[in-house]
């Protein structure tokens, strides 16, 4: 089996009554028995309670972990059955993540004043490499990125405006975080 890293809700199904010629009853149980990774899942039944479903406690991450075995078993009060199950996780295009995510950031500046705000730090998974963009905000036309570092470009003027506002989005091969920067 392969699934895509990161899927927040996954199911693969375990079993059903025509691949373990059982007879479906509320007495079927099924069970994680083995494998390394038996502690990553748990096993429910689906909305129609015809099947049972395997998935992950939490999202898995191909740079963390590439495959899951576990071994399953399904008994209904007479016949048993197991399967081993492997599961590869595929690589997805991980988006960048800022160091400080915070949606606003405030800061002071003088009035009149014109330069350098704010380095920009983000990181991506992949090790893939980033780029800064003005995405949004009143102010946009403001401001402006030189090599990773938010720059204000026209004179504050206080009497005018008491904020300034720009949304700064990081990109990674075309997959894109934002942060709003006050």
């Amino acid at each position: 089996i392969q699934i895509i890293e990161n899927t927040a809700s996954i199911g693969i199904p375990v079993y059903d009554d025509s691949f373990m010629n059982l007879h479906y009853s509320e007495g079927k149980a099924y069970t994680i028995i083995g494998g390394s990774d038996r502690e990553s899942f748990t096993v429910r039944k689906t909305k129609s309670q015809r099947n049972m479903i395997l998935e992950f406690d939490n999202p898995p991450n191909f740079e963390e972990k590439k495959t899951y075995e576990l071994k399953v078993r399904a008994f209904d009060g007479m016949l048993s059955d197991e399967q081993k199950i492997v599961i590869r996780i595929l690589d997805d295009n991980d988006p960048p993540a800022f160091s400080d995510p915070r949606v606003e950031i405030p800061m002071s500046v003088a009035e009149n004043f014109t330069g350098d705000l704010l380095e920009l730090d983000a990181s991506d998974e992949d090790g893939d490499e980033i780029s800064f963009s003005l995405h949004s905000g009143a102010n946009k036309k403001d401001f402006k990125i030189e090599n990773g570092v938010l720059r204000l470009t026209k004179a504050a003027n206080y009497e005018k405006t008491k904020y300034l506002r720009v949304t700064v989005k990081a990109s990674s091969r075309g997959i894109p975080f934002d942060l709003d920067a006050l």
